[in-house]
């Protein structure tokens, strides 16, 4: 099984785009790390789908569930941060 690979991100060149879009420097540093997180998580996420769809018996494992479960959750709360993030801009 193979992880996705995204790209590194450029954040010096995500930075000046960012100054155009926010001129306060506060708003722009949480944009930016809005963004990075978003796309971190969007990675975790597709990397656990892949998991189970290339190896579905890990659905019916216990153990697996739960730890599935687990990493749900706390994607679950690092979203739930992002989202409060964004209602900061």
């Amino acid at each position: 099984m193979e992880e996705v690979e995204i790209p590194e991100i450029d954040r010096e060149g995500l930075e000046e785009e960012a100054k155009a879009i926010f001129p306060n420097e506060e708003k722009r540093k949480l944009y930016v790390d809005i963004l990075v997180k978003s796309v971190e998580e969007a990675k975790a996420l597709t990397n656990l789908v892949s998991l189970m769809v290339e190896y579905p018996e890990i659905v019916t494992n216990a153990d697996s569930r739960r730890k599935m479960h687990e990493a749900l959750e706390a994607h679950r709360e690092k979203m739930g941060e992002l989202e409060k993030k964004v209602k900061k801009l």
